[in-house]
């Protein structure tokens, strides 16, 4: 491999891609970071989309830079990562906005805080005050790692909620 790495700046999108396609790197796609600055984008999706996420994350974590928003959201509808978002936390520079904001809001506060509190530095702070507005004062307690990214405004919002609580959270 390192050989056709060492020549692929100075080959074409067509021969790297079918070069590619007889090595078929599936199951381990670090072994082709090196080349995917030269492949074609429909390449490197394709091999992304039919890879098992599961199996190879980290794989496709080191080819993300190299993927466009499509690609990323594709594979966000095939695995489906609500109720487990800290898989996806190494991708997340890569996601859109749009795309952060629908897993987060679509996944269930309660049981994956540890997956949100993971997407945090990316999300925008609409995003959190509608997860922080669907979740019940009896959660807050579970909020403390998303301070660092909530609005002064956001952060005072809650204080005053938990201040008409009788029993605060702990």
């Amino acid at each position: 491999m390192y050989g056709i790495i060492a020549l692929a700046p100075f080959l074409g999108h067509d021969t790297l891609d079918q070069l590619i396609e007889k090595i078929q790197p599936q199951g381990n796609l670090r072994q082709i970071t090196g080349l995917a600055p030269f492949l074609s984008h429909e390449t490197l999706s394709r091999l992304v989309l039919n890879t098992d996420a599961a199996e190879d994350m980290s794989g496709i974590v080191s080819l993300a830079p190299f993927l466009g928003h499509d690609t990323l959201d594709k594979l966000m509808e095939k695995i489906q990562p609500q109720g487990n978002l800290r898989q996806i936390a190494g991708l997340a520079p890569f996601l859109s906005h749009e795309t952060l904001s629908r897993l987060v809001l679509n996944t269930d506060a309660a049981e994956d805080m540890s997956g949100i509190v993971s997407l945090a530095p990316f999300l925008g702070h609409s995003t959190l005050d509608k997860l922080l507005d669907s979740l019940p004062k009896n959660e807050y307690g579970h909020i403390s790692g998303l301070a660092p990214f909530l609005s002064q405004e956001t952060l005072q919002k809650i204080a005053k909620k938990l201040m008409t609580n009788d029993s605060l959270p702990t």
